[in-house]
């Protein structure tokens, strides 16, 4: 006989629990009717009690959570614990196994508390455990309080007993793999690869006392439930329950949720409480089945919608950053429509019995005016300007009392309410000040353009020759970049600009790394002043929490290569495919020759051939920002290295820059001719490296590696990053940059894009698009010389 698969037998629990749902709603469909109108009706007071019952439902969950990571010797914060319990148990309705598949989710944030897989994994499992044993602890009760009742007994003894035994085996399970029995050893044989893991996860020390809280804990959570079902039948049906049967009652819905594959029980407790209610509590069958409505309503749908709410508790979550423009530009349509269709006779006739007729006019004249606005306010909004945000919310005020005095239109009324209700509340991300109006014209990059001064960028490059210590350091006096000085003239920031958006390469230069804080607080208020977003492109790692302590977002976005020089050898198993190269490229009649400044005009003419050639065969066009560019006279003043076949043509070359990292080398460009042999690159790069020895540098920056290093991904656009980076053809031209660096480097160091909110994420792609395009400056700068190794 075929064994049936663990998906089939779930699709098929699902499916039962659906049909259980449908013939609850057509059975009691007369019922339904009349129910819900009683529902309507419920009174204040066991309301308001359920609500807060249900607050207390959330933090005994939560404090299980808290206990279970207490038992592996962690520490997480009670407000941290609510927003994962909250965040688990939403997305629980929709997966298979429920709650048991919830717990792969929402890490991240937890392991800023210091808690690695392994804790993760136990402390989850605490929790598991510790809400399968209270549920446990009050059905025996459940079965004492109601033996010989229709419901409460022998019916109850079926999925009671297969409830136990699905605990016992589970616990037993836990135990044999903590005594390294069966279950370890099974393990073992089937994830040889994870047995180190394995390992660790047996010999971690528990807290039996956190376990204890947790458990107990987990018994306040049924006892939440069992006096949800005690408040339903009281406000439902005005009489209180009796405490067995509301036991009996909770006991009954909760296991059906509790084998539930998927969307919690949903149909099936419905049913099933609403039998118990009915034959044992004795409850009618309209009252009973409201009472089951309001039952879910605290039990299941709020704590549910709490948990969607907690995906936007970030007031600089996107949803949050475009509800606001949107519901604007919805209520000024609606005002427009509202004011241009008549109003209903009745609400107009009783209005005018106590208001003027000309208020009425004035009314109806305000909602078009403030209609009109909104719809314009609303791209203001989009952009985060904080007087676009007063005015709305003016407008907004406004409009709630025009649309009461004109026609008594309390929906549109209500509907202004809740939008000043949204923008109160996200009022914190509209900080940008409004640009002059000749700036709101689009321009075109050049046209945004500033060049410094000549005093501005002389300072800028003192500080740069000084107090340098980054390979980017060389491409931020780029004719391409603006400068911010700081006014004390010790540091600055270049960047570009893209519309609204400043684009700033890496971070700051400063004479102090200790006013790093201080600079980007500076900067950011000037930026905002002047009404642009800022962007951070290749952030340092170790420069991060400045920018998260000023409520910046990292994004990892790749990784750069570095080669330690004094280790590096072609000898060796590993460099034999380099060595191969290099016999390859001598044996076809070329060399690799290293040349000094100040470059012939020939030898800058053959340069610059090559790499026309490379433009023009490669289909691009030059970009800078955060690399350069070839111009003869700048090359003619830098290092070069070059392939050269026998009559001294040059088919490869290399230009070394300045790097005012300490004791590290770096290159600029890198092209090639299209006959150039096979691995030529590899020559060259034999070449860079032997030169730069011979410097006395110690180690070689090789540049980045776009989107590589993802191995893993936190938030959402790290994990879309990394699935198209893995499983499209997309970054192809990237997996080959990663793998031609993977043959030198020796160690990879992660590079970030910093942002504000999620809207300026979207735009980054196209705003880093858009300043690497090379505009040439009127002027070419001095080249400079990295001369100091200071910070």
């Amino acid at each position: 006989m075929r064994k049936i698969s663990r998906p089939w037998l779930s699709s098929a629990l699902a499916v039962l629990m659906l049909a259980l749902g449908l013939f609850f709603i057509r059975s009691e469909g007369p019922v339904l009717k009349q129910a819900l109108v009683a529902f309507g009706e419920a009174p204040l007071i066991p309301t308001l009690l359920a609500a807060l019952v249900t607050g207390l439902y959330v933090l005994f969950s939560a404090r299980m959570y808290v206990d279970g990571f207490a038992a592996t010797g962690a520490r997480v914060p009670l407000g941290e614990a609510v927003r994962l319990w909250l965040r688990r148990n939403f997305i629980s309705v929709f997966l298979p196994a429920g709650g048991v598949s919830s717990m792969a989710f929402f890490n991240r944030s937890l392991r800023r508390h210091g808690l690695d897989d392994r804790r993760l994994y136990l402390g989850s499992l605490v929790y598991f455990l510790a809400g399968y044993s209270s549920l446990l602890l009050i059905t025996v009760p459940a079965l004492l309080f109601g033996m010989g009742t229709l419901l409460s007994g022998y019916a109850l003894l079926g999925p009671v007993g297969a409830f136990v035994l699905l605990l016992a085996a589970g616990a037993g399970y836990v135990c044999s793999f903590r005594r390294k029995g069966w279950a370890y050893t099974r393990l073992v044989r089937k994830f040889p690869r994870a047995a180190a893991q394995l390992e660790d996860l047996r010999t971690q020390p528990l807290d039996r006392r956190a376990i204890a809280r947790a458990v107990l804990a987990s018994v306040g959570v049924e006892l939440c439930g069992v006096a949800h079902v005690w408040l339903a039948v009281l406000a439902m049906h005005g009489s209180s329950l009796s405490l067995s049967t509301a036991f009996v009652g909770y006991v009954t819905a909760t296991l059906l949720l509790a084998f539930s594959p998927a969307l919690r029980g949903l149909g099936a407790v419905e049913l099933s409480l609403t039998l118990v209610l009915t034959r044992v509590g004795q409850v009618p069958e309209t009252a009973a089945v409201a009472a089951t409505l309001f039952y879910r309503i605290f039990e299941f749908w709020l704590p549910l919608l709490l948990g969607l709410g907690s995906f936007f508790w970030q007031r600089t979550n996107l949803l949050l950053r475009v509800a606001p423009a949107f519901l604007t530009l919805l209520l000024g349509l609606l005002n427009l429509l509202s004011a241009l269709t008549p109003a209903l006779t009745y609400r107009v006739r009783l209005l005018k019995e106590f208001l003027p007729i000309d208020l009425l006019q004035l009314s109806n004249g305000l909602v078009i005016a403030a209609g009109g606005l909104l719809v314009i306010l609303s791209v203001g909004l989009l952009r985060g300007y904080r007087s676009a945000w007063v005015s709305t919310v003016v407008l907004v005020g406004l409009s709630m009392v025009a649309h009461l005095t004109k026609a008594i239109d309390y929906e549109e009324a209500l509907f202004a309410a809740f939008v000043l209700l949204v923008l109160w509340y996200t009022g914190a991300q509209y900080r940008l000040a409004s640009p002059p109006v000749k700036r709101l014209v689009r321009l075109r990059p050049s046209a945004l353009r500033v060049p410094p001064d000549e005093e501005t960028y002389g300072t800028a490059r003192q500080l740069t020759e000084q107090h340098g210590h980054s390979a980017l350091d060389y491409f931020k006096l780029y004719d391409d970049k603006e400068l911010f000085l700081l006014p004390d003239r010790t540091g600055f920031f270049a960047y570009r600009r893209s519309v609204r958006l400043a684009v700033v390469l890496e971070g700051p230069v400063l004479a102090r790394y200790d006013r790093f804080p201080e600079a980007l607080k500076i900067f950011e208020t000037d930026c905002r002043m002047r009404g642009r977003q800022v962007l951070y492109y290749r952030v340092d790692e170790q420069d991060l929490p400045f920018f998260e302590a000023i409520g910046r977002k990292p994004l990892q976005i790749g990784q750069e290569g570095i080669v330690h020089l004094d280790k590096f050898t072609l000898e060796g198993r590993d460099r034999k495919s380099l060595r191969n190269a290099l016999k390859r490229v001598q044996s076809a009649g070329y060399q690799t020759h290293t040349y000094e400044p100040p470059l012939s005009g020939r030898l800058a003419q053959q340069l610059r051939a090559v790499s026309d050639e490379w433009l023009r065969t490669e289909e691009l066009r030059e970009t800078a920002f955060a690399q350069g560019v070839f111009n003869a006279g700048e090359i003619k003043h830098q290092p070069v290295v070059t392939v050269e076949d026998e009559e001294g043509k040059v088919v490869a070359f290399a230009n070394i820059i300045p790097n005012f990292a300490p004791e590290e080398g770096t290159y600029d460009l890198i092209r090639k001719t299209d006959d150039a042999p096979s691995g030529v690159m590899d020559a060259l790069m034999v070449g860079l490296i032997t030169y730069l020895q011979k410097q006395g540098k110690r180690r070689m920056n090789l540049g980045l590696a776009p989107l590589s290093g993802l191995t893993e991904p936190g938030a959402f656009p790290e994990q879309a990053l990394k699935l198209v980076y893995d499983r499209t053809t997309v970054f192809t031209h990237f997996k080959g940059l990663r793998f031609f660096k993977e043959k030198f480097a020796d160690e990879w160091q992660t590079k970030y894009l910093v942002y504000g909110d999620d809207l300026d994420l979207m735009q980054a792609a196209v705003a880093i698009q858009r300043v690497s395009r090379y505009l040439p400056g009127d002027t070419l700068r001095p080249p400079l010389r990295a001369e100091s190794t200071v910070v």
